[in-house]
């Protein structure tokens, strides 16, 4: 019998501090992923902007180290004119993976491509999701 607790964190790196629990977080992180791709599409890709800048919260408070920055993330981008759009959304795919504990570069694949076609909203509505999904996961 599996004696493991239901909020146990799962696999991470050796040498890095484990994900936090959402028990350990200030804020909830869940987002309504319907409702960023309806605004996505209809505000013309700048509502995904918020969705960026939600991410990168999420994942500091996950990683528990200030690793993403929206401001730089953004200046970046225009200067590369959406060359570090696509480097932005590789990095946090590698990091869900520290995070989710599972070792599939598929994430990272479906990131680089979205992201060169300038459709990295729909892999943010699917990483929103996983997130979502992680959270869930452990008890309130």
């Amino acid at each position: 019998m599996d004696e493991t607790p239901k909020d146990s964190t799962p696999n991470f790196t050796p040498g890095t501090e484990a994900p936090a629990k959402p028990s350990e977080m200030k804020y909830d992180y869940r987002r309504n992923v319907t409702l960023d791709l309806i605004l996505t599409v209809a505000l013309c890709l700048m509502w995904n902007l918020v969705v960026q800048y939600h991410q990168c919260e999420t994942f500091n408070a996950l990683l528990k180290r200030e690793k993403y920055s929206f401001w730089r993330f953004w200046a970046f981008s225009l200067l590369t004119c959406g060359a570090y759009l696509v480097y932005h959304e590789y990095q946090k795919s590698k990091d869900w993976q520290e995070i989710s504990g599972k070792a599939d570069d598929s994430d990272q694949i479906l990131a680089v491509v979205l992201g060169i076609f300038g459709l990295n909203f729909i892999y943010d509505a699917i990483l929103q999701t996983k997130i979502n999904e992680y959270l869930d996961r452990f008890p309130a």
